[in-house]
């Protein structure tokens, strides 16, 4: 029998409302692998932050950390979400030996 192929899918984040959202540009977009979150793709967009475009962030694999992952950035930025989202299905075999999969980490609902 055949192992079901499981894809990388995306679910965008809700803008948020009040003064929380008045200083948010634009909220982010997180990485799932079988429902599981594995990171999300931040709009660097900021009026305080030095780097402007769009960047991918996984959860890296680390041994050392109390957590066992930490965050990691992957190079090079973007300029729109779609290229990001290429960009990781374009690497989805590499991602998925890097990341961090906890069954128990379903993200936002």
């Amino acid at each position: 029998m055949k192992e079901k192929e499981y894809k990388i899918t995306f679910k965008k984040g809700k803008h948020s409302t009040g003064l929380m959202g008045v200083g948010e540009g634009t909220p982010s977009t997180e990485i799932k692998y079988r429902g599981i979150y594995i990171g999300f793709i931040d709009f660097n967009n900021s009026w305080h932050s030095k780097i402007q475009g769009i960047q991918i962030k996984l959860k890296h694999k680390d041994e050392t950390q109390y957590c066992k992952w930490k965050w990691a950035t992957l190079k090079g930025l973007f300029k729109n979400e779609e290229e990001a989202r290429a960009r990781v299905q374009e690497l989805k075999n590499k991602i998925l030996d890097f990341v961090y999969i906890d069954e128990t980490d379903r993200g936002s609902n």
